[in-house]
């Protein structure tokens, strides 16, 4: 189950500066919040009631009254383990903000990935002459270990941070890029998923946003 708080704290700039102000009234009230309904918020945040139930909705299915009932169980947590790890934190706070990052990353994961979606992927790859895979920046840290785990299995990879060279590699036959990115907009990445997309080439995106650039290429296909 997505953690709220946390979820708030980490996407906090992705949101809208009035979605902001919600988030951080969330983030630092949170034992008010769950005892006031939207008009209370909005006047407490000085934004629309529509601006914190449509923030309560991208956070929680449910909208706000199941984010309250959520909240409620989390102010039960440790609220040190909601922000970031930093120098004066001992060791301790450290493991244990570290332990709640990585099981909230892969519970958030196990949710949003679908079964039918893990399969053709799979699927993808397995056939492939080639794979390619693309990341920049940190992301490129996880292209890395995509090549080095692919090779162990004897699959042909390539992995290269030259977006010309990809290019024109890309248009040998039978070949699938694996793109990763983050946000889902970094500028040499959507370069190689259009690239990728005008030669009809199979493509895994990995992004943590279902609404950005790259993901909307590889959907519309």
């Amino acid at each position: 189950m997505k953690n709220i708080l946390f979820t708030l704290s980490n996407d906090f700039e992705k949101f809208s500066r009035s979605e902001q102000k919600v988030a951080r009234f969330m983030i630092d009230y949170p034992r008010e919040v769950i005892q006031m309904n939207a008009e209370e918020i909005s006047d407490r945040t000085q934004v629309s009631p529509a601006t914190v139930v449509r923030l309560a909705k991208k956070i929680c299915k449910s909208g706000l009254p199941g984010l309250k009932i959520q909240v409620a169980s989390e102010i039960k947590v440790d609220d040190s383990l909601y922000t970031e790890v930093n120098p004066s934190d001992d060791l301790d706070v450290m493991k244990h903000k570290l332990e709640f990052r990585i099981s909230h990353a892969i519970g958030q994961t196990n949710q949003i990935l679908l079964k039918d979606d893990v399969k053709k992927a799979t699927d993808v790859v397995e056939q492939a002459d080639d794979i390619y895979v693309f990341g920049m920046g940190a992301s490129n840290l996880v292209a890395e270990d995509f090549q080095q785990k692919f090779i162990r299995i004897g699959k042909s990879v390539i992995q290269t941070l030259d977006t010309h060279l990809m290019a024109v590699g890309l248009a040998r036959p039978n070949s699938v890029l694996i793109v990763v990115s983050d946000s889902g907009e970094t500028k040499e990445s959507c370069h190689i998923t259009r690239v990728a997309s005008s030669l009809n080439i199979p493509i895994i995106a990995i992004t943590h946003a279902r609404n950005s650039t790259i993901a909307k290429i590889v959907l519309l296909r």
